[in-house]
């Protein structure tokens, strides 16, 4: 079942360029979060990644339910941020880079 605009409370997207040992640690932050993983998206930008960052993203596929690998020819990282604002389901969005490790309480 797909949430509706209204039911998702935010959209984070994360612009990323290889680095998918760094993927990792963003997506087990935001997998951890005291807000309930059915309340936000996770977009995953990929600004033309020669790694399988695919794989790094199917890791988190189960608890993180509302999880998009979104990909692009390599463009830059504003253009990548485009593309997750683009396909957005909520009105919120939040930016992470692919580096940050996000506090539990983040997107409460």
């Amino acid at each position: 079942m797909t949430k509706h605009r209204s039911e998702i409370r935010a959209s984070v997207v994360i612009p990323v360029f290889n680095r998918g040992d760094l993927l990792r640690v963003v997506l087990d932050g935001l997998a951890k979060q005291t807000l309930c993983p059915d309340s936000f998206e996770v977009l995953v930008c990929d600004d033309g990644s020669t790694e399988p960052l695919h794989a790094v993203v199917e890791e988190f596929a189960d608890r993180l339910p509302y999880l998009r690998h979104l990909r692009q020819e390599n463009q830059g990282p504003a253009a990548a941020r485009n593309l997750g604002v683009a396909n957005a389901k909520s009105e919120v969005v939040v930016f992470l880079d692919s580096d940050v490790s996000p506090d539990r309480e983040f997107l409460a």
